[in-house]
């Protein structure tokens, strides 16, 4: 499951993928410089996660493609 996960961050170009030639298998994932760049999904999905962990009730008001975390 972790592989396929970061096989397909890999595919995507988010992270790079580095192999040694060892006795034992051994990799290394690193971030890209796309993998780096925020984009318009990470604020979001902090600010839902921000209102998610607060005390109070949460919900997601969908206006004009955008999605804006309310607090009740």
């Amino acid at each position: 499951m972790l592989t396929e996960s970061l096989r397909e961050l890999e595919y995507d170009g988010l992270v790079r993928r580095h192999s040694y030639e060892t006795v034992l298998l051994a990799v290394t994932y690193h971030l890209t410089d796309l993998g780096k760049s925020p984009s318009p999904y990470h604020g979001r999905a902090l600010r839902l996660g921000q209102c998610l962990g607060s005390a109070t009730q949460c919900s997601i008001t969908l206006t004009s493609n955008r999605e804006e975390p309310q607090r009740r």
